[in-house]
């Protein structure tokens, strides 16, 4: 009787410990994750502050201008590339690359040669899963020929899917190349970096998707 209380007291304290070592490993990775998340807005809302403070009025985003003379954009989304020095082939064999999806967006051309989106994506994942972003895009043009324009910039947002965060939303910022062609159809390029161990996607990712201007 005496052992067997021994034995159930040593197994209590064994869960207790094994709690308490979750809950610890829990907030670290927490801790981690919002240090990984957080600082690029950080860094990117100093620099807009520092803008506007210089007085450069076109740092922020003018939403109601863009909703009320930029153009409808109808997009589609198609191949998500996976580095094969990251993913093992079994991996890439088994993720999903073609991430096909769709979404709208509002595009405005500035006159000084920058060009800001406001969009809405919904896309298959990795995992077949479907993921949704909201977002702003501001990008820098070079005119190439008269039917082609290249263009980098950034895009920041928010995306959703079931593996990161049990669904909740997750901002981004992320770094983007685009080309325009003739005038009407835009590709658009954007990279995840590889992510902290704490998230349950690898990331290292190029996502490929279209914008049909009308």
């Amino acid at each position: 009787m005496v052992e067997r209380n021994n034995l159930h007291s040593i197994k209590r304290k064994s869960q207790t410990s094994r709690k308490t070592a979750t809950a610890n490993l829990r907030r670290t990775s927490l801790a981690r994750l919002a240090l990984v998340f957080c600082w690029p807005w950080m860094v990117f809302f100093n620099v807009l502050t520092q803008a506007q403070a210089q007085g450069l009025s076109g740092a922020f985003p003018n939403f109601p201008d863009i909703f009320s003379r930029g153009q409808t954009e109808l997009l589609l989304s198609g191949y998500a590339w996976h580095d094969p020095n990251t993913y093992s082939r079994l991996s890439l064999q088994r993720d999903n690359s073609l991430a096909w999806g769709g979404g709208l967006a509002k595009s405005l051309d500035r006159s000084d040669g920058v060009s800001e989106l406001v969009f809405g994506l919904v896309f298959s994942d990795s995992e077949r899963q479907a993921e949704y972003t909201i977002g702003y895009s501001r990008t820098w043009n070079a005119k190439i020929f008269d039917q082609l324009r290249i263009g980098a910039g950034f895009a920041v947002g928010l995306t959703e899917r079931p593996d990161i965060f049990s669904g909740a939303p997750t901002p981004f910022v992320l770094p983007t190349l685009t080309a325009r062609l003739f005038d009407r159809v835009d590709i658009y390029v954007t990279y995840i970096p590889p992510l902290p161990k704490d998230v349950n996607v690898k990331g290292d990712v190029a996502l490929i998707f279209a914008g049909i201007r009308f």
